[in-house]
């Protein structure tokens, strides 16, 4: 018997949501292929390439699926992020004000143009945004790292070590949260607890670059240190 568009939605969804991407992404196209027009379908296969790093199809499938309904607010919320993998951070602004024009109360809207924000060097206004998607969904961990990172960013590496504290208590398995940890330890002249911060970073994500850089710069920092007690201690009377 063949299988309605919603089952075969439902399966591909199941894949999706069960990291066999390839696999949804087989099934979205499936259901394209009987019937172009189906809003869910087009904007999950955009969803399913970004997954993938294929984020110029992404935006295809995307821009498809806002023609088909331009005024969800959820399809230009996910442009705006595959906009910013491709790098088009004023473009993937405006998708993600789109999205909030639409949805004033689009959580995931904020957090994504809080990110952009950052990325464009706008940390305090990202800020902001972090502080409105908290407000609608509290206990967001990704929001309230990148809090903390937009702080480290306005050199407040001490207001930024709460923000840490919280969401390392809440996922202490969140390697970008020991790294920034370890950045606010570091620039507060505290070059141990960096070190180990960004060991446990390591532990969690061994090959990631900035950890490593932020580990060689806080050993560095213990070397120097020592170096000074060791010269003092030579010229003491």
């Amino acid at each position: 018997m063949t299988q309605t568009d919603e089952q075969l939605l439902a399966q591909a969804l199941d894949r999706h949501r069960a990291g066999d991407i390839a696999g949804a992404e087989q099934g979205y196209r499936a259901i394209l292929h009987r019937s172009r027009v189906h809003f869910d379908a087009q904007r999950l296969l955009g969803l399913a390439l970004h997954a993938q790093g294929r984020n110029a199809e992404a935006h295809t499938a995307l821009i498809r699926a806002a023609r088909i309904k331009p005024d969800s607010p959820f399809v230009h919320a996910d442009l705006g992020l595959v906009l910013q993998a491709l790098g088009r951070f004023d473009d993937a602004l405006a998708a993600q004000d789109r999205a909030l024009a639409i949805k004033p109360d689009h959580a995931d809207a904020f957090y994504n143009r809080g990110n952009v924000k950052l990325a464009l060097g706008r940390p305090q206004e990202a800020l902001d945004d972090y502080a409105a998607m908290l407000a609608l969904v509290p206990g967001f961990v990704p929001a309230l790292n990148n809090t903390a990172l937009a702080l480290l960013h306005l050199n407040r590496p001490a207001e930024a070590l709460p923000w840490l504290d919280r969401t390392l208590a809440a996922q202490p398995d969140y390697a970008f949260a020991h790294m920034n940890r370890g950045a606010a330890y570091l620039a507060l002249g505290d070059a141990a607890r960096a070190l180990a911060s960004y060991d446990r970073a390591l532990a969690l994500a061994p090959d990631h670059p900035e950890a490593r850089a932020g580990r060689d710069r806080a050993r560095l920092a213990l070397t120097g240190a020592a170096r000074a007690v060791a010269g003092g201690a030579a010229t003491s009377p």
